[in-house]
């Protein structure tokens, strides 16, 4: 028996009794040397199949990223539930005679785009958020043999598949109801990357910014009436959340076309445009349409009876909503909308139904 500093007794194994591969035995503050060879101590690496492998996405879009991890690395970039509802971009109801008194309602006509106004999705702003990440999850995209009017983009909700195209989407809607011919179809990188090659930027320019301020991307360098076309273009036609004092390229073709009419383009092709677009891009936490998406898989049976639908009432875009901001004012006279942009800018509209002072 060998007696330690604290007089606690140790015994203390004998020389052959010591494991194999043990270079330090410690008893108390006394350490006995084993000579063992080091090859001894080498050992296979462990393996981590107790782990589930999970792939980084570094960069790229998501389509490109190993397919049975889509949905994983999707949800990741989502978030919790409550991250989820925080990005989902829902279209508003349309005041009407505000955007008849500004004289916008006739540019949404001319393309037989009365519907995009119009529609509402859920009466009581229900949208199924569950069956609409499931669906975004997992999502393909196929051409067809002539994109992109055949394109299609399709994923199983439920165990059952659900294909959005054009055709699916007038059936909610009749969205784009003019002939087929009458809309200018795009390429998707023209449209997010370089619009100059859809409309020449010296043309968008002149139509759409002041000419004293310079073409920088920001919202006060646009014309008085386009800043306000743009507040409602970033709900209900070209979604996006975060900071509304820039401008994004693709909204400028958008601007351009309805500002012009120089441009037909499909609202079923920047719908399908755009939930490509945001469920693809690594940085982007965003579910636009989401009244849209609701509808159509509702309208493919897919939303399982017992989903408990996320309920947000509508909002309302109008001129006073728009300009309800510490940088935009709005005064209604008996007969005016007079609103006043935090750069100085001013836009004065006779209010829809009066008749102008004599």
């Amino acid at each position: 028996m060998v007696k330690s500093r604290l007089g606690k007794e140790k015994e203390t194994a004998p020389q052959e009794d010591v494991a194999v591969g043990s270079k330090r035995a410690r008893r108390g503050i006394r350490v006995e040397i084993r000579e063992t060879a080091m090859d001894d101590f080498i050992q296979a690496p462990r393996g981590h199949d107790d782990v589930p492998y999970r792939p980084t996405w570094r960069d790229g879009p998501l389509y490109k990223q190993e397919t049975a991890y889509q949905a994983d690395l999707f949800y990741d970039k989502m978030g919790d539930t409550h991250s989820i509802r925080s990005n989902t971009c829902f279209e508003k109801c349309i005041h009407r005679p505000d955007l008849r008194a500004l004289g916008l309602y006739e540019k949404f006509t001319e393309f037989d785009w009365e519907e995009v106004l119009e529609f509402r999705g859920n009466e009581s702003g229900k949208v199924y958020l569950r069956s609409v990440t499931e669906w975004l999850s997992t999502l393909t995209k196929n051409d067809g043999n002539d994109p992109p009017r055949t394109a299609t983009l399709t994923e199983n909700v439920n165990g059952k598949p659900t294909t959005m195209s054009f055709a699916s989407l007038i059936q909610i809607a009749k969205f784009d109801s003019k002939a087929d011919s009458f809309y200018t179809y795009i390429k998707e990188d023209d449209y997010f990357s370089d619009p100059k090659k859809i409309v020449g930027e010296n043309v968008m320019h002149s139509e759409l910014f002041l000419s004293e301020k310079g073409v920088a991307m920001k919202r006060d360098n646009l014309k008085p009436l386009v800043r306000v076309l743009l507040s409602l273009l970033v709900s209900n036609v070209a979604p996006r959340l975060g900071d509304m004092m820039g401008i994004q390229k693709w909204e400028l073709v958008v601007l351009y076309a309805l500002m012009t009419g120089q441009i037909h383009l499909s609202f079923r092709q920047l719908v399908m445009l755009h939930i490509w677009q945001s469920r693809n891009k690594r940085q982007k936490k965003l579910i636009p349409h989401a009244h849209l998406i609701s509808a159509f898989l509702r309208k493919q049976w897919v939303v399982p009876v017992s989903e408990k639908a996320f309920e947000k009432p509508h909002a309302t875009w109008s001129i006073a909503e728009m300009c309800n901001g510490d940088r935009i004012t709005h005064v209604k006279t008996k007969l005016w909308h007079k609103i006043k942009f935090g750069d100085g800018a001013k836009l004065k509209v006779l209010q829809w139904g009066k008749q102008p002072p004599r």
